[in-house]
C-alpha cells in the first residue's frame, strides 16, 4: 500500500478539532434538522413539497437546500488532496463554520464483484473523511 494511504489515515483519525465554529446556533439548527429528518419529527412540508424545519431559538425556517458549502481553498500533496469548506447560511454574509475534507486517490487495479453479479475491475479507489461524516 502507498505509504500516503497512512499518512491519510493518520490526518483523518482526530477531525473534530478540524473544524471553526463561528455561530454554535446555526451549526445546532443544522443538526437539529437532521436528527429531525430521521426520527420524522417537527418537520413541515411546504405547499411545493420541500421538507422544512423551524426552530424557535432563532425563529427561522430551514430546508436542506438552505445550507451551502463553498470551497475556500483546496492544496494536493501527492495522492492527498486537503479542501477547507465554508458552511453558510442562505440569509449569512459570513460562514457559520469552516472545515477541513481530505481526499485520498489511490490509483491502482482493484478487482471488485462477487460470484452472483460478476467480476470487474476497477482502476482508481477514492476515500474522503472530514468532521461531517460522523453524522452519516
Amino acid at each position: 500500500m502507498d505509504p500516503q494511504y497512512y499518512e491519510f489515515k493518520s490526518l483523518c483519525k482526530d477531525n473534530s478539532n478540524k473544524m471553526i465554529v463561528f455561530n454554535k446556533d446555526y451549526l445546532d439548527l443544522k443538526k437539529q434538522f437532521i436528527q429531525a429528518m430521521m426520527n420524522n419529527s417537527n418537520i413541515r412540508i411546504k405547499n411545493n413539497g420541500i421538507k422544512y424545519f423551524y426552530n424557535e431559538k432563532l425563529n427561522e425556517t430551514f430546508t436542506y437546500y438552505d445550507i451551502k458549502d463553498t470551497i475556500k481553498s483546496e492544496k494536493r500533496n501527492g495522492n492527498i488532496i486537503t479542501i477547507v469548506y465554508d458552511k453558510k447560511y442562505k440569509k449569512m454574509p459570513k460562514p457559520f463554520a469552516t472545515y477541513i475534507r481530505y481526499k485520498y486517490e489511490n490509483d491502482g487495479v482493484f478487482l471488485r464483484g462477487d460470484e452472483g453479479s460478476g467480476l470487474y475491475f476497477t482502476y482508481e479507489e477514492v476515500f474522503t473523511c472530514s468532521y461531517f461524516d460522523n453524522f452519516k
